[in-house]
């Protein structure tokens, strides 16, 4: 397995981001953009099929394979930080939940906790949604009915299912709608420093989940931002946000 790189500078990444169901990389480096931290390496992992299982196994792959990696020995060149959007925040924690991995994490909008609930039953909805009317139908509706402190999330779905393969795109979501998040015990067996971040008004992402998890990690900060301070800055690096990042970086 190939350590992941940094599509910019083509060096071992030192920010790992795992994307959320549906989404795609570049959503990803558009909600958590390499702004973030210009002095680190990013690299944005796919997930081919939407299981938090699948994916979080990719990630212990690109570990395993980094940490036999030489030019992963340095400690300016290690890997320091692994982050996840929705789902792939939920692989991100069930990988560290298991690792023998010390960096820390960013888990931004998780959506459920455990074994999937109604929020996981909107996401297969969605998929039943798309096979029914397709894509450009759907996102016309969606446009529709979108507020302007939402318009991020609409432009961030034209973005991902624009060019979409159907079919992958709803299996990819009915698989992720199955698919298991991690539990409060899981969730107690994460030793890194963890920022968490929650919206306050997305009813996908509900904050209530991220306020548990944070409760659930051991050494966890939670940062709450609104979907109008997401429109506003075009992604989630909000100043709240900006502002975590950094004490997070100096826990390194």
């Amino acid at each position: 397995m190939l350590t992941p790189r940094s599509a910019a500078t083509d060096l071992p990444a030192q920010v790992v981001v795992c994307h959320g169901a549906g989404s795609s990389p570049d959503v990803a480096r558009t909600l958590m953009p390499e702004t973030l931290d210009k002095s680190r390496s990013w690299a944005y992992l796919a997930n081919i099929d939407g299981s938090t299982d699948t994916y979080s196994r990719h990630l212990d792959d690109e570990w395993k394979g980094g940490n036999q990696d030489p030019s992963w020995t340095d400690d300016a060149i290690n890997p320091s930080i692994f982050a996840g959007i929705s789902l792939g925040a939920h692989a991100v924690a069930l990988w560290a939940s298991r690792a023998q991995s010390q960096q820390p994490l960013v888990l931004a909008l998780p959506a459920w906790t455990g074994p999937p609930n109604h929020i996981a039953a909107m996401t297969t909805q969605t998929a039943d949604r798309l096979q029914e009317k397709g894509i450009a139908a759907y996102l016309d509706d969606l446009s529709g009915a979108t507020t302007a402190n939402h318009m991020w999330i609409l432009h961030a779905l034209q973005r991902s299912w624009g060019t979409a393969d159907a079919p992958r795109l709803i299996r990819q979501l009915r698989t992720a709608g199955r698919s298991m998040a991690p539990t409060h015990g899981e969730l107690a067996r994460v030793v890194q420093p963890t920022l968490v971040i929650g919206l306050t008004d997305d009813p996908m992402h509900p904050l209530d989940v991220a306020r548990a998890w944070a409760q659930s990690l051991p050494r966890s900060e939670l940062v709450a931002v609104s979907t109008a301070d997401v429109q506003r800055c075009g992604s989630l690096a909000t100043p709240s946000m900006k502002a975590a990042w950094q004490r997070l970086l100096e826990r390194l």
